[in-house]
């Protein structure tokens, strides 16, 4: 029997939420389309999962690179700009340092769907893409093509001169006393 107008609350949707949200990010990163459709359902019937789907903690869990093309397809299916909630953790340094934002930056390749996305919804996230401490970031061997993609096509404007926070960061030492200007 099919029940149409049957609507999920809290109590039903609990399960996929313990856990830090472990069994709804399985059902969301699962590639079965009957899992999909699951997710379909429950977001129409349920405003409690919608809820706790587009809430800034469990987007911004799939904004790294190995999820990166299931976050874009949630951001879209959902309609969902990234508000300043969401923007706040995405930029957020983790205790090494590192965002989430530079590490979907640095696979620009692979993420460069979900970047663009996001910097057309989010200016805050569009600076901090085309920022001094992204291309910094950018400006080594390993990443250099990105820093180049910065300058040529995101809007990370060089100036005639090099801003001096950007001067500082490039002619930094690291703790081998070596700059990074030199490994360019």
């Amino acid at each position: 029997i099919w029940f149409p107008a049957v609507t999920l609350d809290m109590t039903e949707i609990a399960p996929l939420l313990a856990d830090d949200n472990k069994e709804l990010r399985t059902l969301i990163l699962d590639e079965a389309v009957k899992s999909h459709e699951l997710v379909k359902v429950l977001c129409s019937r349920s405003p409690a999962f919608l809820s706790a789907l587009t809430a800034p903690a469990m987007l911004a869990s799939l904004m790294v690179p190995a999820t990166a093309p299931n976050a874009l397809a949630l951001l879209e299916q959902l309609d969902v700009e990234p508000d300043a909630a969401l923007s706040e953790l995405i930029i957020a340094k983790d205790d090494k340092g590192k965002s989430k934002l530079l590490g979907l930056v640095e696979k620009w390749e692979d993420c460069g769907p979900l970047l663009d996305y996001l910097c057309a919804s989010s200016a805050t996230l569009k600076a901090a893409v085309v920022s001094a401490e992204t291309f910094n970031a950018m400006a080594k061997p390993k990443t250099a093509g990105t820093a180049l993609k910065l300058i040529e096509e995101e809007g990370f404007d060089m100036g005639v001169d090099l801003d001096d926070e950007l001067s500082d960061q490039l002619l930094a030492k690291d703790d081998k006393g070596k700059s990074k200007l030199l490994d360019l």
